[in-house]
């Protein structure tokens, strides 16, 4: 079984053999000494028939939370809430240093 194990996981991590051509794989098989069920199996592709070979179960999960792991919405950070509290007891910080606004007002202007 490691020998099948071992192959898979060869084919797996070499990119060559995802486009290589059935008599290539065959070979390679043969030269791992794997048996003609289990050769059958991977070159048909056929999952189910290498889980049965290498007597694995088909393992099954659902993807329901647990009812204590339901996502809860986030809190607001209260520093972040402190920090914003704290600039609008300072004032806008769009007035100049002096008090006065640096937008132009037509009412503030004076004529010429």
């Amino acid at each position: 079984m490691s020998s099948v194990i071992d192959f898979l996981e060869r084919m797996g991590s070499e990119a060559h053999w995802r486009d290589a051509p059935q008599d290539e794989i065959e070979l390679a098989l043969a030269d791992a000494g794997i048996d003609a069920p289990m050769c059958n199996a991977i070159l048909a592709g056929n999952i189910a028939d290498v889980h049965a070979l290498l007597g694995q179960q088909k393992l099954m999960g659902d993807q329901l939370p647990n009812p204590e792991e339901e996502p809860r919405p986030p809190q607001p950070d209260p520093g972040k809430e402190e920090e914003k509290e704290e600039e609008n007891a300072t004032g806008d910080e769009s007035k100049a240093p002096n008090g006065t606004s640096d937008s132009f007002s037509p009412s503030s202007s004076s004529s010429l």
